[in-house]
């Protein structure tokens, strides 16, 4: 009696592996892709917190601007306009639309908008800054 496996249990093996490696590959590149939006979104969120807090405590009106590939903030004072932070969003990763946000000094107070930043796989996160200064992050 012979030992051994057939080509045709070779290639049936061959066939499952190559679909479980087509498949986690994939997944990998998507879990990725959110990865990245989410960093992205955390980092911005970050900076606008530091920022709402030094406008409290200094009194210096602060300007975040959201363009599509990146975001700058401002420190404002009668004098001169300093970035104090400029991230440019990872690739694959925009923000949408084109808006300033105004962080006033003293209260923190913002005006209420919407950003929304989306990811390579259009994964989407909506930032909701609510009136007086807090925010909301959702997953579309």
């Amino acid at each position: 009696m012979k030992r051994g496996f057939t080509l045709l249990q070779m290639v049936l093996v061959l066939l499952i592996v190559s679909a479980l490696l087509v498949v986690t590959t994939i997944e990998g590149s998507h879990l990725n892709s959110q990865l990245t939006l989410n960093t992205a979104v955390n980092t911005v969120m970050q900076e606008y917190e530091n920022v709402r807090k030094q406008a409290m405590v200094s009194g210096t009106s602060y300007l975040v601007y959201f363009y599509k590939d990146h975001a700058v903030y401002y420190r404002r004072s009668l004098e001169d306009k300093n970035i104090i932070f400029n991230y440019q969003f990872p690739a694959g990763v925009t923000a949408f639309p084109h808006q300033r946000l105004h962080v006033r000094g003293e209260t923190g107070y913002v005006e209420p908008m919407i950003v929304t930043f989306t990811g390579a796989n259009h994964q989407q996160r909506r930032v909701s800054f609510q009136l007086g200064g807090e925010y909301l992050v959702q997953e579309q």
